[in-house]
């Protein structure tokens, strides 16, 4: 299992690694708006920057899972330019974007961050064949505020921007 997963996690490496190389000097100066995607318990829909998508060709929703909310990773992570990587032998999901990997098993609440162990408040699980992941650990690891609203059950995950940079 572990040589299994130190494989796809430097698999993941390597393709994170290479998609930030073509780069040109002009585009790393560039101001860019942050992402900004919103998904709603039971609802099949993902806004992504305002725009209306659907999650999958499943319908699958966001769910509540003791007090925490998981969801289908895949949609979110890919608006987000993130890499997603499932393997089912040994039922176990790996994330990566930028610099940061995140290795997550179901049914297992110990979640790795660039090899270095966490534990999550509740495991992920899978839902009518969708891996279910708690949002907030991964959003934020992978640099997004996260913000609930219990009225109508919305959780927004807006990308943090760092400030020294813009005004360089």
């Amino acid at each position: 299992m572990k040589k299994v997963l130190c494989i796809l996690t430097l698999i993941f490496l390597l393709t994170a690694l290479s998609s930030g190389c073509g780069a040109d000097e002009s585009s790393v100066e560039e101001t860019k708006a942050p992402v900004v995607i919103s998904l709603q318990v039971g609802n099949p829909i993902i806004t992504v920057g305002g725009k209306e998508l659907a999650i999958d060709d499943e319908s699958s929703v966001p769910v509540i899972i003791d007090g925490r909310t998981l969801l289908p990773v895949r949609a979110v992570f890919e608006n987000i330019g993130g890499s997603v990587l499932w393997d089912e032998e040994t039922r176990a999901v790996l994330l990566a974007r930028k610099d940061v990997i995140i290795t997550l098993s179901i049914g297992s609440e110990s979640a790795f961050l660039n090899q270095e162990q966490h534990l999550l408040d509740v495991s992920p699980v899978i839902i009518g064949g969708r891996t279910m992941l708690p949002i907030r650990f991964i959003a934020e690891s992978f640099g997004f505020d996260v913000s609930w609203n219990d009225n109508d059950k919305t959780v927004t995950l807006t990308e943090k921007t760092d400030i020294t940079e813009e005004l360089t």
